[in-house]
């Protein structure tokens, strides 16, 4: 009888310590897996807080390249409109170049008319000096014609003044209108060269506004992706809640499996000491 109790005694005994052994085993793995949910769940929060001011970051870069997407298509916009004001102009200055040759033409087509004139009055200047002299040979009879023909001579000398003063004036209207028709020219080059300077200047906002558009584009996906990943963390952030609570309930298991070790060899001591005391 002595043999089975302590038979049993032996067993119960290292069944009792295999279950204590196991329950501290679970405490310990229990405490582990909080310590390590535990970090893991912060970790979790300082990714999330990251990519959330990552997001907030790309938001505000989305909407900074929206607006010099805006400022870029405005100034696409005054090139487009400076360069139809450039071609205008260079309309406007050929036009008035035009003008100014036809204008210029015109001067020199006066200035032989007042060639020919001239040469008339030469000629009618000459004749009065001729009638002067016949007039004196006729004497009393010539006097008339001579008065008339001294007033003739007067007149051709006026009209040579004239036609003089008017080829002065003819000359340097042809200088003035030469010296416009060259400026206008200049202008209609400079010009030329403002209007492809603009056109250049178009294309390449152009360029950069595709490359603007692009690159908004891209961080708006980024800005999804980085969205996705907060919502991702903020699920780990709640799974690893969870798994505390797990860890919890399995420290508290192994608390009541040791209670229970214990109370069980409490309760086969006293059985053994009753077998004994019967």
């Amino acid at each position: 009888m002595e043999a089975l109790v302590r038979g049993f005694n032996a067993r119960a005994e290292a069944a009792i310590t295999t279950v204590r052994q196991t329950a501290a085993r679970l405490a310990g793995a229990a405490e582990v897996m909080d310590r390590t949910v535990g970090s893991a769940a912060g970790h979790a929060r300082d990714a999330g807080r990251a990519v959330d001011e990552a997001a907030g970051r790309l938001g505000d870069a989305t909407g900074s390249t929206q607006e010099i997407a805006h400022s870029i298509a405005e100034v696409a916009s005054r090139a487009q409109q400076s360069t139809g004001v450039a071609q205008t102009a260079v309309e406007r200055s050929r036009r008035t170049a035009e003008s100014m040759s036809a204008f210029a033409a015109s001067a020199a087509r006066i200035g032989e008319v007042v060639v020919l004139i001239r040469s008339i009055a030469e000629q009618t200047n000459l004749l009065a000096l001729n009638a002067t002299i016949e007039a004196a040979r006729a004497g009393e009879a010539g006097r008339g014609f001579a008065i008339v023909a001294s007033e003739v001579k007067a007149l051709a000398g006026q009209t040579q003044q004239a036609t003089t003063e008017i080829a002065e004036q003819v000359e340097a209207i042809r200088t003035s209108s030469g010296d416009v028709v060259e400026a206008i020219r200049s202008v209609d080059d400079t010009i030329g060269e403002m209007s492809a300077i603009a056109t250049a200047v178009a294309a390449a906002v152009e360029e950069q506004n595709a490359a603007i558009a692009t690159i908004s584009a891209h961080m708006a996906q980024a800005t999804g992706v980085a969205r996705e990943g907060a919502n991702a963390i903020v699920g780990a952030e709640s799974a690893a809640a969870s798994a505390v609570g797990t860890t919890g309930e399995v420290a508290s298991l192994a608390e009541t499996l040791a209670g229970e070790a214990e109370s069980l060899s409490h309760e086969i001591e006293r059985f053994i000491g009753a077998v004994r005391a019967a």
